[in-house]
């Protein structure tokens, strides 16, 4: 394998026609071609139970898929982030995010991916979505660079850690710049 190919989508959880986006998604989403495909505001239930939007997305695609949940909305519905991944899937785990009291909490999915390169430590996440919010998304980048180095650190490892996800941020605004080192 010499190229990873990584997309990285908000599918904006069941809001809007979200029949008639699954099926555009479905449809496009082979034409790109991705080996790791991170996805923000997927909607998940409890295990055995559908709806499962990273599930629907991934079915007969040829992708595993993990999911982090970042709250849980009731009745075992939950919101979060998901991995879909052509290699198996090996380890995932989440986290939740730094946040203002009261507001609503976000999440880091990481997974370790079996790729014929090696393991590909994946990180897929959603940051704050209010404008005003700037030094929230500062906590939560600093709580995400604390967590790649815990555990995919870059001296240690043959592929370098790959973040994914919605920031809510312009590119030179602090959070990015932070990330970018």
């Amino acid at each position: 394998m010499d190229i990873l190919r990584v997309v990285t989508l908000n599918i904006w959880n069941n809001q809007g026609p979200w029949p008639d986006r699954l099926r555009l998604i479905r449809k496009e989403l082979p034409t790109l071609d991705a080996h790791l495909v991170g996805l923000q505001e997927v909607l998940h239930l409890d295990p055995g139970a559908t709806p499962d939007q990273a599930q629907a997305i991934a079915d007969g695609l040829g992708y595993y898929t993990a999911f982090a949940s970042a709250w849980h909305i009731g009745g075992g519905l939950q919101f979060g982030n998901a991995l879909l991944s052509r290699f198996p899937i090996v380890a995932a785990q989440a986290f939740l995010l730094p946040c203002e009291e009261g507001d609503e909490t976000r999440s880091l999915l990481y997974c370790s991916v079996d790729a014929p390169c090696g393991r590909i430590p994946v990180f897929v996440t959603h940051l704050s979505w209010k404008l005003h919010q700037s030094d929230v998304r500062q906590q939560q980048v600093a709580f995400i660079a604390a967590r790649i180095k815990e555990l995919a650190p870059v001296d240690q490892l043959d592929f370098p850690p790959v973040l994914m996800g919605d920031f809510n941020a312009e590119p030179e605004s602090d959070e990015i710049r932070f990330l970018r080192g």
